[in-house]
């Protein structure tokens, strides 16, 4: 069953391709993130006929509006169906460092509005400031959650995917401690889980964390089993040298 919300970034405000877009197709655009989101198939949408009956619309409008849309590249026409690049990626929930930045524009925005009389010296303060928590933040796997056995598995994985662990105690850090474990368990070493994400990504799979790439772990490892089994080619030069010719 779907949420009852999806994330829409206020980046699109400035993204070119949707400013120079007619009011009409902009809307379009916005409906259809709402049925990848309601669909929940990490971007997929239905046919042309689905899509028509989802937005009430005329499939001969319909299919010109897309045509419209598929020019800028925010839907693409993908092994015979319709597909919105990165929206599986970008509806993931939020990482701690995201939460931290939302947190701090809020009270960058209050430090603003709340004090106009604020000197340069004392933004800039506020700022560094900003910057310093932030790294602290993003690190704070070192307060004693997580054991040194873990960390590198947990510095690769954040390396790879740009997740980092979460800051505090709760659900969620036990959550990391049991996935991590598991691919301690499962003798899985840094490269290991570097490649597992990499493989991951280039199939289009999403990762939210690291319980994601359990599964994937096993299929990557037969992957390389395969090519490090894969008979080696003899060339001509080796079959004549063999015979002594």
């Amino acid at each position: 069953m779907s949420d009852y919300w999806m994330k829409l970034y206020i980046e699109i405000l400035d993204d070119p391709k949707m400013a120079l877009l007619s009011d009409h197709i902009w809307r379009r655009i916005i409906e259809l993130f709402l049925i990848a989101k309601k669909i929940e198939k990490d971007g997929w949408l239905p046919n042309l006929k689905q899509l028509a009956w989802y937005l009430r619309a005329n499939v001969d409008e319909l299919e010109s509006d897309m045509s419209e849309i598929l020019e800028t590249g925010i839907v693409v026409e993908k092994d015979g169906g319709y597909f919105i690049p990165n929206f599986a990626r970008r509806q993931n929930a939020a990482t701690p460092t995201e939460r931290w930045r939302a947190h701090r524009d809020r009270k960058r925005r209050e430090e603003y509005y709340s004090n106009e009389d604020q000197t340069e010296d004392q933004t800039k303060r506020l700022t560094e400031t900003e910057t310093e928590t932030e790294t602290e933040t993003e690190s704070e796997d070192a307060a004693g959650f997580f054991n040194p056995a873990q960390k590198p598995l947990i510095k690769a994985f954040t390396e790879a995917t740009g997740i980092y662990a979460p800051a505090g105690g709760g659900n969620q850090t036990k959550k990391w401690h049991e996935a991590i474990t598991s691919l301690i368990k499962a003798r899985a070493s840094p490269e290991e889980i570097i490649g597992t994400v990499r493989d991951m990504q280039d199939r289009g799979l999403s990762i939210a964390g690291p319980w994601s790439i359990l599964n994937g772990l096993n299929i990557y490892r037969s992957k390389q089993k395969g090519r490090n089994n894969k008979p080696e080619q003899i060339t001509e030069e080796q079959v004549l040298r063999s015979l002594n010719l």
